[in-house]
């Protein structure tokens, strides 16, 4: 998709290309923006099945199937509280909404202009339909993060000797929790998990791990 982008960025497409070198205009005739569209609309498909992935996972270790408390409410919580089921039921909103915008953009395109547009790419509706899906791709993660992070601390996965791996996620979970707190009771964590996902769109869980 990125490859696709910048070749049409750098095209003459709907619109001519000006020379200031050469003092011409150079004009191809080419009036098919459907490229960035359908580079869009894949994207948009590929969010939606990862965000329903992240939102499984996330159904997953709230289930209390895998020996952790049900909603990974924290176990010395007296009375016991809701634990994160409330990102359970937000993480699976984003998904399904995910799951809406990704219905392909490139197919709606209608003559206007008096038929002088005879064929609409769609590229423009189709790239704010895809910023308005990574919008949520990034709160669903963060949501992830948060959940996995609990659920690592209540199982004590705090090994005295880790391995690659665990210290990788040692350092993923410090990240998290410098942002997010434990949830040991009942308590909103929304203003917390919007910045975390803000954050999201600037820093990969790499470079986290490499700090």
């Amino acid at each position: 998709a990125g490859m696709v982008l910048t070749r049409e960025l750098n095209s003459a497409n709907d619109n001519p290309l000006f020379s200031h070198e050469e003092g011409r205009a150079y004009h191809t005739g080419n009036f098919m923006g459907n490229h960035v569209s359908a580079a869009a609309d894949y994207l948009r498909i590929a969010i939606s099945s990862s965000m329903n992935l992240v939102d499984r996972q996330i159904q997953l270790l709230l289930e209390g199937t895998s020996g952790l408390p049900h909603n990974l409410g924290y176990p010395e919580s007296i009375p016991p509280g809701f634990g994160l089921k409330s990102l359970g039921i937000t993480a699976s909103a984003l998904a399904a909404e995910a799951q809406f915008l990704a219905s392909p953009v490139s197919l709606l395109s209608r003559p206007t202009e008096s038929g002088n547009q005879d064929v609409v790419s769609m590229g423009t509706v189709s790239a704010r339909k895809l910023a308005e899906q990574a919008d949520l791709m990034a709160h669903i993660v963060a949501h992830g993060l948060v959940v996995a992070s609990q659920a690592w601390e209540i199982a004590g996965r705090t090994a005295s000797a880790p391995d690659a791996r665990e210290q990788s996620l040692q350092q993923v979970v410090r990240w998290v929790r410098q942002r997010v707190p434990l949830v040991r009771d009942n308590q909103s964590l929304g203003m917390e998990l919007h910045s975390l996902a803000q954050e999201l769109k600037t820093v990969s869980l790499t470079q986290v791990i490499r700090e």
